[in-house]
């Protein structure tokens, strides 16, 4: 029941977040209204710290996706595998939040992560999508680049094959009925290389999303298919050890010789955790392994 009642505490923070944004009428612009109401979020969530707050950017946090829990709110992970990111990168531009063309669901983005927050789905047509980054919901018309790299749709669609395959499962398959996403920050970020885990300690959320995947890792109750963690290694083994875990190395190298993985042991044990998991380097900018380059060893134990 541990993760029930923080993940329970992560959706009410954030769906408290977002039933604040509110958009007024075309004669205030779009930026400042973001601007305004991501800096007073950011403040409740860093306890007003100055130099927390000066790690992120003022555009919409994005905590969290997928389909977490059933509709009487319990989680329903059993089937499901869980990608921890440290945060979503800084490449969406102010324009692209009021963009209605920005996917199939022809809604400016603000809305479609304002619905999504504070009901738990985004609803277009007939159909409820928990997922909104999924390949169906892509403007293949729409250009996903921001100073030469991809963002949102941009980003995901060259991930979810590669992320079906490396778990071993039909890459045609549509993502949302195979993963949950979460940030371990949920903002953006223009300085990436300075964000630790004094930061994770230094905001509400990050807190939470840390103790979150702590407790799934143990969990005897709606446990998960599996835990990837994403990039910055560094930061992963300091929370982890600070509960009794290990990062053990994968032999699976990159071409500069480092491990393109770490396995995660229990420290009590010394073994691999009763839920398979692994932390990604951020080798290759963050992608997933391909088949053939090294993924079929590192995620041997979904298969």
């Amino acid at each position: 029941m541990q993760a029930q009642a923080t993940f329970d505490e992560l959706r009410t923070f954030w769906r408290n977040a977002y039933e604040q944004l509110v958009v007024p009428d075309a004669s205030t612009p779009f930026g400042s209204v973001l601007e305004t109401w991501c800096g007073s979020v950011l403040a409740r969530d860093s306890g007003g710290s100055k130099t927390v707050e000066a790690l992120f950017s003022r555009k919409a946090p994005e905590p969290f996706f997928g389909r977490w829990a059933n509709p009487a709110g319990q989680l329903c992970l059993q089937d499901k595998t869980v990608v921890v990111l440290i945060n979503p990168g800084n490449g969406i531009d102010i324009e692209h939040y009021t963009d209605p063309k920005i996917s199939t669901i022809g809604r400016p983005f603000w809305s479609i992560l304002k619905e999504f927050y504070t009901t738990g789905a985004v609803s277009h047509g007939d159909t409820n999508h928990w997922l909104p980054y999924k390949p169906g919901l892509r403007n293949q018309d729409f250009d996903y680049r921001v100073d030469g790299k991809f963002f949102a749709w941009g980003w995901w669609e060259a991930q979810w094959q590669n992320m079906l395959t490396a778990i071993g499962q039909d890459p045609g398959q549509d993502p949302e009925a195979t993963f949950v996403t979460l940030e371990l920050f949920a903002y953006s970020s223009s300085t990436a290389n300075k964000l630790n885990a004094h930061a994770v300690e230094g905001l509400h959320s990050s807190r939470l999303a840390s103790r979150f995947i702590v407790e799934l890792l143990r969990s005897s109750e709606n446990r998960p298919r599996g835990v990837i963690l994403v990039n910055k290694t560094d930061i992963w083994r300091e929370l982890l050890k600070a509960n009794e875990f290990d990062l053990v190395e994968s032999p699976v190298l990159d071409q500069a010789g480092r491990p393109r993985a770490h396995f995660i042991h229990d420290c009590s044990s010394g073994r691999p955790t009763d839920v398979p998991a692994v932390v990604l380097s951020s080798a290759q900018q963050m992608k997933f392994p391909r088949s053939g380059n090294g993924a079929e060893e590192i995620f041997a134990r979904w298969r």
